[in-house]
């Protein structure tokens, strides 16, 4: 992790007016970067606050929340394309900071990720609606898809344990605003549907009160016809609560694992047959079907079982590896994971979330390329024995299952 100053945006300091570098100075925006790569996964910008050690959080979404764009365009067609959502914003702001409320943004920018826009033209853009608030603001935003973009609560984690370091948040007294609440087409009449629900699951995953931008700034009534679009994560805990049995074997085989990404399959092989000494084979580790294929043919002449933890959708996809146990003379079984799309899209979002990055979501592509390939295995392959493998939750801490209930995307 890196914390950087705002060198990055001060070549653009020349193109502020006078009257905007005096605000700039006035707030001492500070703007600093979180993670080593480019862009860094978060860019988070913090100074002075008169509420600095106010328990009490009014957390606001950036886009058609506090502002909408001033063409009145879906998105924004400049950095300059802006105007505040209602002209009441300004006004609530400013009344809610008087009142020893911190106010702070949490913005998800994958455009930044996208390199449709650049790091220092946002900066700007964000500097300039501070000023035109006229109070403290601090503002956070993830730069793409990576650990800290909502529903994940990784912004206000490190909101809460970085910039609050003397404050206990009062949660339950606090609360947050957006505009991605999923609600359905015609909600008001004429108006298209929530492109998602991540605010409102951003809320939930906190235990934060929330409010869509038309209730908290306009008084409209509370809308209750909405969709979360996905499953609830505590049902992937109700569905499979059976006990995992054993899988391992006594003599020598090889074992191919076969599941769509993100389906449990590492997870799996680690926990439960590589402690019995299965060698895993995998391409995330060694880069090219031909290292594997080696790897899994040295193996097996040391008289070692084997595990292909790829995601060997197709025949062609097994039949390699087949060829190289029966010529070994080695029964092959098949373990087929019937982990479902949903939960394999929950699993990849949280897996990133739970090694903080470290390991990036599966793009969808990869998921439609096993779908478009995938054939059921058929003994008639030269496989000795097909068993199938439900998703069990296990846990190696408190966090992971408390990280694995949240809302993931």
């Amino acid at each position: 992790m890196s914390k950087r100053s705002s060198s990055r945006v001060a070549s653009s300091a020349a193109k502020r007016t006078k009257e905007e570098e005096e605000k700039r100075l006035k707030f001492d925006l500070s703007w600093n970067y979180v993670g080593d790569g480019s862009p860094a996964a978060l860019i988070f910008l913090d100074g002075p606050s008169a509420a600095a050690n106010a328990k009490k959080v009014a957390a606001f979404d950036l886009d058609s929340t506090v502002i909408k764009t001033a063409s009145g365009k879906k998105f924004p067609t400049s950095t300059s394309d802006w105007q505040f959502f209602d002209d009441c914003v300004p006004t609530k702001l400013r009344s809610l900071h008087k009142q020893d409320t911190r106010i702070v943004i949490f913005t998800n920018q994958s455009e930044i990720e996208k390199k449709k826009v650049t790091v220092n033209d946002l900066c700007q853009k964000f500097e300039s609606i501070i000023n035109e608030l006229d109070i403290p603001v601090q503002l956070f935003m993830s730069t793409g898809y990576n650990q800290y973009r909502k529903p994940s609560t990784a912004m206000w984690d490190y909101f809460v344990s970085h910039c609050c370091p003397n404050v206990s948040i009062d949660v339950s007294n606090s609360f947050f605003v957006g505009d991605a609440a999923g609600r359905p087409k015609n909600w008001k009449p004429g108006v298209s549907k929530d492109f998602s629900a991540s605010d409102r699951m951003f809320a939930a995953n906190i235990g934060l009160q929330y409010y869509t931008p038309e209730e908290f700034f306009l008084g409209e009534s509370k809308v209750t016809d909405f969709e979360w679009r996905r499953p609830q994560p505590s049902t992937f805990m109700q569905k499979h609560s059976e006990t995992m049995k054993d899988f391992q074997r006594q003599t020598q085989e090889m074992v191919l694992l076969i599941g769509r990404p993100a389906s449990g399959k590492s997870t799996f092989s680690r926990r439960h047959l590589q402690p019995h000494g299965y060698i895993n084979i995998s391409r995330d580790t060694l880069t090219t079907q031909s290292k594997c294929l080696q790897a899994v043919d040295e193996a097996l002449k040391n008289g070692k079982s084997v595990v292909v933890d790829n995601t060997n959708p197709s025949q062609s996809a097994r039949s390699e590896y087949i060829k190289i146990a029966k010529k070994s003379k080695i029964p092959v079984r098949c373990l087929v994971f019937t982990t479902g799309r949903e939960l394999s899209d929950h699993l990849n979002y949280y897996r990133m979330y739970q090694t903080e990055g470290k390991e990036r979501r599966i793009p969808d592509v990869a998921f439609r390329v096993y779908e478009k390939y995938y054939k059921e295995p058929e003994l008639t392959e030269g496989i000795t024995k097909i068993e199938h493998v439900n998703f069990i939750p296990q846990f190696d801490s408190k966090r992971d299952e408390d990280l694995f209930k949240k809302w993931a995307m």
